[in-house]
């Protein structure tokens, strides 16, 4: 039980559950065996120890085992700097997902910033197609979201690609609608479809009701529920028609949305890049 706990990142509680499972000791044994409580506590200090301390800057080491898989294959793909001591950029993907990901004609991608380890600011993930499910390919831990950032990520990428003698071309790219990353997309990839993900938009829209005061009209009246879902609508509908449906319905909406209009007229239909949903 020490030894996995010393060499493996699974919780103490769960190994120490597996562990007493596996040796079938009998109830008048398991009386005199510490309890998960006093063997965490013990445990924890020692696996403490050997565990790297989290760094506060970006010159520090990946110990070895972090740069494989559980199987001994190589697991870091690159790390680079952008700047001398700053902007660093990881990327962490075996062999068997970056063949996913240069096979996939869709590829999936978003970033997360509460769970991203100090210092990195974000961490993006990249996921491939297989069996019509969203697979992840790729884990990178990015310094911030800026754009020479997204476009350091997708170049070292195509030139992993062409290392494997393969290109890294997916024929339609989800995302969400990070600013600095959509005109990236377009240089980079400008023979792929570009679609934004709806539950980012969605949620994006719906923070503004909350922030205009309009959640209770939304949740309580029903036209100015339906003059909503109109609006959320025109995301749907093909690009060339957006501007003059957005224009009727800025002639038949209610003044009460008229503050929603405007965020929507600035945020997404001048806004963004002009991508699909």
């Amino acid at each position: 039980m020490k030894e996995r706990i010393l060499a493996e990142t699974t919780s103490i509680t769960k190994i120490y559950d597996e562990e007493i499972v596996k040796a079938n000791i009998s109830k008048g044994a398991t009386a005199l065996i510490p309890t998960v409580v006093e063997f965490r506590s013990n445990m924890s200090k020692a696996s403490r120890k050997k565990t790297p301390v989290i760094p506060s800057n970006f010159m520090f080491e990946i110990p070895d085992l972090y740069q494989s898989t559980l199987t001994e294959k190589r697991f870091l793909l690159i790390d680079i700097f952008l700047k001398r001591g700053q902007d660093r950029i990881l990327i962490f993907a075996s062999d068997q997902q970056l063949k996913l990901l240069y096979e996939s004609s869709t590829i999936f991608m978003d970033g997360t910033f509460d769970i991203a380890p100090a210092p990195f600011k974000q961490v993006y993930l990249i996921h491939g197609e297989k069996f019509g499910q969203g697979l992840p390919v790729a884990f990178c831990l990015l310094s911030n979201k800026r754009g020479r950032t997204y476009l350091e990520l997708f170049e070292r990428l195509k030139e992993q690609a062409i290392f494997l003698k393969t290109k890294f071309d997916p024929k339609r790219i989800i995302t969400d609608f990070e600013p600095c990353l959509l005109p990236v997309i377009q240089q980079e990839f400008p023979f792929a479809i570009h679609s934004g993900c709806m539950f980012h938009f969605n949620q994006a829209v719906h923070r503004k009701i909350t922030d205009l005061g309009l959640a209770s009209d939304y949740l309580h009246n029903e036209a100015i529920r339906n003059q909503y879902r109109q609006i959320m609508a025109l995301s749907l509908m093909p690009i060339e028609q957006v501007h003059s449906q957005f224009q009727r319905l800025e002639t038949i909406t209610s003044a009460a949305l008229s503050d929603l209009l405007l965020y929507f007229k600035n945020q997404w239909v001048h806004g963004v890049v002009p991508i699909s949903m």
